[in-house]
């Protein structure tokens, strides 16, 4: 996020920031289950990706010891995120605390072998032995939804790195094709979590994902609430992030730039009150045709990287 974004993006949630420190001392942090597996999860993430690389080592480190601080538990990361950075960064705090965090990563790799190695590293980076949620990281509409489950296929990896309990749960992300992540969750029945947008710019994502999950016990998470700063343009982060809490989610991955966001936005989810739905189909029409300035859905798009 540049200057003038994070700028916004302060002046925007400031007033409630302020305007809740005295409730915060009152209130503990919102918590909701993850779905099928019934954990509890903050319903702030702490995601690790683009926002999290434009930090120095040092920023990011006291960042992340801030999030513990905080009760800020959900970590989101990725194999690729900073050409592997991301996870190394991670890796520094979770040797000593390992047992504060919901640790959650993902391979990029479509295959059982490629997978395989990806996690191996992934593991190493992270200085642990177990992962909490490994997810096949950005589904794209060629992807096939039924190589993944054959025998050379990621899936096929991930359930044995379950079987064998280096992970706990199996999730699919992706910020592009909502029909094609629906079918890869009407296809399985043992994939546990879904992290895809939630923002009023990209309504189909709830529309044809969310009544799939909810049948089948999916835990829903929430990224790309803001439009990667795109829809600052037209709401402010406070009512976007809102937004997204007001939706049957488990937790919204937010990149925070650093201390100061994280703080506002910690403070913004312990004054959480519900968006009803009037309010958030006008926040739909008024930026549906956003859609079309999202930055993520260029074709040369890479994610978790600094662009």
């Amino acid at each position: 996020m540049g200057r003038l974004s994070r700028r916004k993006w302060l002046s925007s949630v400031a007033g409630m920031a302020l305007a809740s420190v005295a409730i915060g001392q009152t209130k503990t942090l919102p918590k909701r289950p993850l779905g099928r597996p019934g954990v509890q999860v903050p319903i702030l993430g702490v995601g690790c990706g683009s926002a999290f690389m434009a930090m120095s080592d040092d920023e990011a480190e006291k960042y992340l010891r801030k999030a513990l601080e905080l009760g800020l538990t959900y970590w989101d990361t990725a194999h690729s995120y900073g050409g592997g950075n991301s996870e190394i960064r991670l890796g520094r705090i979770l040797k000593t605390e390992r047992a504060k965090v919901f640790l959650a990563t993902k391979t990029a790799d479509r295959t059982y072998d490629g997978a395989m190695r990806q996690i191996e590293l992934s593991l190493k980076r992270l200085q642990t032995d177990r992962i909490d949620l490994i997810q096949m990281h950005d589904w794209r509409p060629n992807d096939d939804p039924v190589a993944i489950g054959r025998k050379d296929g990621v899936l096929t990896a991930l359930r044995k790195l379950r079987d064998e309990k280096v992970v706990r749960f199996i999730g699919l992300t992706g910020h592009t094709t909502a029909e094609g992540m629906r079918k890869v969750l009407e296809l399985y029945d043992d994939i546990d979590t879904v992290l895809m947008p939630v923002n009023p710019a990209q309504p189909e994502f709830e529309e044809q994902i969310i009544p799939v999950a909810k049948k089948k016990g999916i835990a829903v998470l929430a990224l790309k609430v803001l439009g990667r700063a795109s829809l600052l343009k037209r709401a402010d982060a406070s009512t976007l992030i809102r937004y997204a809490w007001s939706a049957p989610i488990s937790v919204a991955v937010i990149g925070m730039t650093g201390l100061t966001i994280l703080e506002t936005n910690y403070q913004l989810a312990l004054s959480f009150e519900p968006m009803d739905e009037t309010e958030r189909k006008n926040l739909r029409q008024k930026l549906r045709a956003m859609r079309e300035h999202l930055p993520y859905l260029a074709a040369d798009y890479r994610d978790g990287h600094v662009v």
